[in-house]
């Protein structure tokens, strides 16, 4: 008895010792279920509040089936619990999500009811990430002055914004606007600051010289029309921006005169044409002017006469004046007294005789001159006048006078 319970001894030792050396039981060797660890992986460095998968896989080395509970702490502190139901000889893999709120050196530990295993991470601090610059703006090309808005689509953590527009000005507002005044490309510059730094966006902005209008040329004449000669003013209505004037009177003769005045010596339609030049280009406006010719003067009408005239007494004619012309070609005065105070002829405007004191003044044919011109149209009357010396004696006045008139 004594050599068989020394047998028995050395046998258990032996297999106390193998089940150290292996990491299997008695129980293992013996039918039960044993779970060991076999792999235990992830990552190792993470940043804080990062989430990290880790992959542990168990395998039951034992002889028969087996229920277990796997356990996964971080900093002794458990953070994961899964069980499993495994054969002999089958593993199982767990994928454990864990995330890490403060930085430092973490010790992890997966066990199971017969083994465990231990994974070292080290939790980076949190470093903040520059922001990234972006913005839109519109209209990005046009003429001057362009006026354009920007708009801020910076993302991230930033603290501050700063505009350059490229012309020398700046802006710290978030949605600015900007007037440029001249042509040119402008880069703009949008740069965003914050605490994991600053980021810079870019844009073009276009602008063009204005685009200048021609000016509307337009002009009045007075008169369109007449008889020729036909003296006709001109007047400048040209509105817009322009530099020179051209006109041409349709008759050969031009001029860069702003309000010109031109004479029509020819009959006929003449189209004057006005011609503005400016910044903008050119434009033009016509008019007709017709010249006609003048209608004849009228003809003399003639008058004559050659008879005598008592004292105080008076021979006349009436005349018709359209034109306003009288004209004595030759006048006689003979007194039967041989007086040299002779006659007196008058161009009278009406038959009352007995007013006749401003017409004596005004046409006097004698004092005047035998040719009145200019005079108004209208009815006359030319009169013979044997003036009268009250010595009671009839003194008779020859005449003799020719003239014309119309």
């Amino acid at each position: 008895m004594n050599s068989h319970r020394k047998i028995l001894c050395g046998v258990l030792l032996l297999a106390s010792m193998v089940s150290l050396l292996s990491g299997c039981s008695l129980m293992s060797i013996f039918g039960s279920p044993f779970f060991i660890i076999t792999g235990f992986t992830g990552p190792i460095s993470v940043d804080v509040g990062q989430s990290a998968i880790y992959n542990v896989s168990i395998e039951n080395t034992g002889q028969q089936a087996g229920t277990g509970n796997l356990v996964v702490k971080v900093a002794g502190e458990e953070r994961f619990h899964g069980s499993y139901t495994l054969k002999p000889n089958e593993s199982k893999t767990f994928d454990v999500t864990l995330t890490f709120s403060s930085p430092g050196s973490v010790d992890l530990k997966a066990e199971t009811p017969n083994s465990s295993r231990g994974l070292g991470v080290t939790v980076r601090s949190l470093q903040p990430q520059p922001p990234h610059a972006d913005f839109t703006a519109s209209p990005t090309s046009g003429t001057a002055p362009l006026t354009v808005y920007f708009t801020n689509r910076t993302t991230g953590s930033y603290t501050s914004l700063m505009w350059q527009f490229g012309d020398g000005m700046t802006s710290g507002e978030t949605n600015p606007a900007h007037t440029y005044s001249r042509s040119g490309n402008y880069i703009v510059q949008l740069t965003a600051h914050g605490p994991g730094g600053d980021d810079t966006a870019r844009g073009t902005i276009s602008v063009s010289e204005p685009l200048v209008q021609p000016p509307h040329a337009d002009f009045t004449a007075s008169p369109t029309s007449g008889t020729v000669p036909l003296t006709v003013y001109f007047a400048n209505r040209t509105t817009g921006s322009y530099t020179s004037l051209f006109w041409e009177f349709g008759d050969g003769a031009t001029s860069n005169e702003t309000n010109p005045v031109h004479t029509y010596s020819s009959t006929g339609y003449y189209t004057v044409q006005l011609t503005a030049r400016g910044p903008g280009g050119a434009s033009a406006a016509t008019a007709l002017i017709y010249v006609n010719a003048a209608p004849p003067p009228p003809s003399y009408g003639t008058f004559t006469g050659h008879n005598f005239v008592g004292e105080g007494k008076w021979a006349y004619w009436k005349l018709m004046l359209t034109a306003g012309e009288f004209h004595l070609d030759s006048a006689t005065f003979v007194r039967s007294d041989g007086k040299d105070d002779k006659g007196e002829a008058w161009l009278l405007t009406n038959e009352d005789y007995d007013n006749w004191t401003h017409d004596r003044s005004v046409y006097n044919i004698l004092t005047r001159g035998y040719h009145l011109t200019n005079l108004p149209a209208g009815t006359y009357y030319f009169l013979v006048y044997n003036r009268s010396d009250y010595d009671f004696v009839e003194d008779k006045l020859e005449y003799a006078v020719t003239g014309r008139y119309r």
